[in-house]
């Protein structure tokens, strides 16, 4: 394929490729593993929900969720990552989504996953489906260990931008003429910026918006059982 021809193809992950949040499952399976109090997913649920009706603080539910994991082995919570992707979310991928997804693949294009969950789920996601890059939210990573400091900007809402340019910078293809895969209205800043926008199973807001632009809507559901890649 001529990489003229080539396009940047950013997918969002949660309710966009799957249908649920990663996030939330990680954290359950990080809890039956002892790395997690229970208690770190009651505070940031009840963090999430008093939030609910403005813009989230995602740094702080971040650092709420983590905070336990501050020390320890990034070999260890990447095992505990790989078992979470296996039984937790491969089950859940949208088959509509994952064949939009290869069909750019296929297509020569490069696919990047550009997601605000965490960057040990992320990673897994990103070699299970073979894309060739990822952006995430995840704590640096000093000695082997987990630190309790975060990339800024984060990778969600309009700091999903910053990112998108560096995959811009990085590759050589210009977000006028790249595609983006989202579900929320919160990426509507890189949605945008982009040429080709396409909303996944839309919230309220990017449903509205989306309509008002006259951008293309997927309804997608899960795939039963989960695609082969």
């Amino acid at each position: 394929m001529d990489t003229t021809d080539k396009k940047l193809v950013f997918f969002d992950v949660d309710y966009t490729l799957i249908d649920g949040n990663s996030g939330f499952f990680a954290s359950l399976r990080f809890v039956k593993h002892g790395i997690l109090k229970k208690r770190r997913i009651l505070q940031a649920l009840y963090y999430t929900l008093c939030s609910f009706y403005k813009d989230q603080d995602v740094k702080k539910i971040y650092q709420i969720a983590i905070a336990d994991m501050i020390g320890k082995s990034i070999d260890e919570i990447l095992k505990i990552g790989l078992e979470c992707l296996e039984k937790d979310l491969i089950p859940r991928f949208f088959d509509e989504s994952v064949k939009m997804l290869k069909s750019h693949q296929e297509k020569g294009d490069i696919v990047i996953l550009l997601s605000s969950g965490s960057s040990i789920i992320m990673s897994h996601v990103a070699r299970y489906l073979g894309v060739n890059d990822f952006y995430a939210i995840g704590p640096r990573i000093e000695n082997n260990l987990l630190t309790n400091n975060l990339p800024n900007p984060l990778c969600y809402a309009e700091g999903k931008i910053y990112y998108a340019q560096l995959a811009e910078k990085k590759y050589g293809l210009p977000l006028k003429q790249a595609f983006f895969y989202t579900d929320h209205h919160t990426d509507i800043p890189l949605l945008e910026r982009v040429g080709f926008p396409h909303c996944v199973n839309p919230d309220r807001k990017l449903k509205r918006h989306a309509l008002q632009k006259n951008w293309p809507i997927h309804r997608v559901t899960r795939a039963s059982p989960p695609p082969s890649i």
